[in-house]
């Protein structure tokens, strides 16, 4: 065989195409741009969700981008008020927020499937980050985004804490055992318990424990961590399940326009950060009610109550009726209701009305 060689003006070519292809691949990535943000939170330090999400979140960022990146948090009303807080994102008055949607669903009604419909989002973190980030390749924060796009804000990451049940002053068996009290609920999850006949009222976080003490609530819709941070052990000996909401998606909003300023390298910085934080706090979430729960019984003597099946089978048929209603807002909210249904019936794990 006859080895040809190559003209030498072809191989200087190819010599030169190898060298610059060498190079490129060891060039270091491009730094991310200098930014000095704010973030602030609807959720104070001293919480969980406070230290171990969005300290670790900011200390993430400005380890990943060699200190190019700083992001200063503020606690609920430093900068606006909470019920401002959309708004002041889409206007960069301040560039992040932390909040859940619920704040914002009067003027985004996809919010309310964001934070979760009754009995939709299971006690499965893993399975509720399937949903939104892999499931017909992300069509759920797809649709989300969509909508806080239309308000000028962008979902950089949704993390998921865990849900809503109901602790109560004296033992509940039973939706019967309900008569008569009176319980800290809001949104949709109000309409859900007025739809059993039990009585709500709605009360702010911070009011719950004089509310439950002095008797003004005989009970509150609320995480089950709250046994211990809101040291409602004291004044509910009862946990009812199972939980009305098993998890809740919450998102990082960033400004539109801020973000879509930003270099591919800086907009991948901030979103490895963000879920890395997501996927961190979800576990010591779960550990942590699981923890709580566990002393709440062990403990503080509170007893855990499971609801008899035609118990649950009313709170569903009324929560069947609620999922139409939001379904039925605008038609984002209909396809999104419909992603969620198909997600749940595809793991078998059944949703209100299916």
């Amino acid at each position: 065989m006859v080895i040809r060689r190559l003209p030498a003006s072809v191989a200087a070519v190819l010599s030169a195409v190898l060298i610059l292809t060498l190079l490129i691949g060891c060039a270091p990535k491009a730094p991310a741009e200098a930014l000095d943000w704010r973030l602030q939170s609807v959720y104070p330090p001293g919480s969980k969700l406070y230290d171990e999400f969005i300290l670790y979140f900011v200390d993430e960022v400005a380890k990943r981008s060699d200190g190019n990146i700083k992001i200063t948090p503020f606690p609920p009303g430093a900068i606006v008020k909470t019920t401002e807080l959309l708004d002041s994102v889409a206007k960069g008055v301040v560039e992040m927020g932390v909040a859940s949607g619920i704040y914002f669903a009067g003027k985004v009604p996809e919010a309310i499937i964001e934070m979760g419909l009754p009995f939709s989002y299971p006690f499965d973190a893993d399975i509720t980050y399937e949903l939104m980030y892999e499931y017909q390749d992300g069509k759920w924060r797809d649709l989300i985004n969509a909508a806080w796009h239309e308000k000028g804000v962008h979902a950089l990451v949704h993390f998921v804490v865990t849900g809503y049940g109901l602790m109560t002053r004296d033992p509940v068996t039973n939706l019967d055992d309900l008569k008569g009290k009176k319980i800290r609920t809001f949104a949709h999850f109000t309409t859900l318990l007025k739809g059993v006949g039990v009585s709500t009222t709605g009360i702010a976080p911070a009011e719950q424990y004089m509310a439950l003490k002095t008797g003004v609530i005989d009970g509150t819709l609320y995480p089950f961590y709250s046994l211990e941070t809101y040291k409602f052990y004291e004044v509910c000996k009862t946990v009812v399940m199972p939980r009305v909401l098993g998890s809740i998606p919450l998102p990082v909003f960033v400004s539109l326009e801020e973000w879509n300023k930003l270099s591919p390298a800086t907009q991948e910085i901030l979103v490895k950060a963000a879920r890395k934080a997501a996927v961190r706090y979800s576990k010591i979430a779960w550990e942590y009610e699981g923890e709580v729960l566990d002393k709440a019984r062990e403990v503080y003597g509170v007893q855990t109550f499971i609801l008899p099946e035609e118990d649950v089978a009313k709170l569903e048929k009324v929560a069947a009726a609620i999922w139409k209603g939001v379904a039925g807002k605008t038609p984002r909210c209909d396809e999104l209701v419909d992603v969620v249904k198909q997600f749940l019936e595809a793991k078998k794990i059944g949703y209100p009305g299916g």
